[in-house]
């Protein structure tokens, strides 16, 4: 009687803790997706409000984004131009900044089906519609999170 006892609550117990150790897993893949869609959208927004008149590109010659704007040099005392390329290599986003030399960082991993669901479009009211989804394949296929923005760009864009 005793052992048939004990034997229902640690087969409870371990129950229990494998459904607490999937669905924590599954909430931080879910998390992790959620924070490489936050980075899209706050540097491109950053960008598109930031960008010169006429300058913001869609997908001109394999970049995904491309843009201009000037910027002050404290050295030069004078503004500079700068070109900003937005790159997907494989399912990572890259930002790459040229204004004589080039740099380029890491904006996010894990972005998924980059021909329909990632995409930057003006909807005709001079604003900026862009919807990113990310999924941590590697955790969940489940864990993927979508976010659309709406980018107001300077005027005259």
């Amino acid at each position: 009687m005793v052992v048939a006892l004990v034997a229902i609550v640690v087969g409870g117990a371990a129950v229990s803790i494998a459904s607490i150790l999937k669905s924590t897993d599954i909430s931080n893949a879910q998390t992790i997706a959620l924070r490489q869609v936050q980075n899209v959208g706050f540097w491109i927004t950053r960008d598109v409000v930031m960008a010169k008149p006429g300058t913001i590109h869609n997908n001109p010659d394999g970049v995904f984004l491309s843009l201009k704007f000037d910027e002050w040099d404290e050295d030069t005392k004078t503004f500079v131009e700068r070109t900003i390329e937005y790159v997907f290599d494989g399912d990572k986003l890259k930002r790459r900044v040229t204004n004589g030399t080039t740099s380029e960082i890491l904006i996010a991993e894990y972005i998924v089906e980059v021909g329909t669901t990632t995409k930057i479009v003006a909807d005709g009211t001079n604003k900026y519609k862009l919807t990113v989804k990310a999924s941590c394949k590697e955790a969940f296929a489940g864990a993927s999170v979508e976010r659309t923005y709406k980018i107001s760009p300077r005027l005259g864009s």
